[in-house]
């Protein structure tokens, strides 16, 4: 009768072990659901950025010598990865919680 007490007893501490090590799995599959989601937010907004410049010299002249109009899509490009990028982490990290 000991020897099946220790057996079930061992059970159920390999049981918790597993639910412990699901937890920890779920929660580094948000984390790198939402670097993911960083990145891909950050690439999003750059080939934005890409499409509103071609677009607006498109349309344009072209650029006098020495002129700063690459570094005001380049300040337009990370404000748009500032605001498209923690967007794009929350639906990534909602769409993970769905999964899981």
């Amino acid at each position: 009768m000991k020897l099946f007490a220790s057996i079930l007893f061992l059970t159920q501490k390999n049981y918790l072990a597993v639910v412990k090590l699901a937890l920890i799995w779920k929660l580094s599959l948000l984390v790198i659901a939402g670097f993911l989601g960083l990145i891909i937010g950050a690439i999003f907004a750059i080939f934005l950025t890409g499409i509103l410049a071609w677009q607006h010299d498109r349309n344009s002249p072209p650029p006098e010598a020495g002129s700063m109009g690459g570094v005001a899509w380049l300040g337009m490009g990370l404000f748009l990865i500032c605001i498209i990028s923690p967007l794009m982490v929350a639906i990534a990290i909602f769409l993970t919680t769905l999964y899981l």
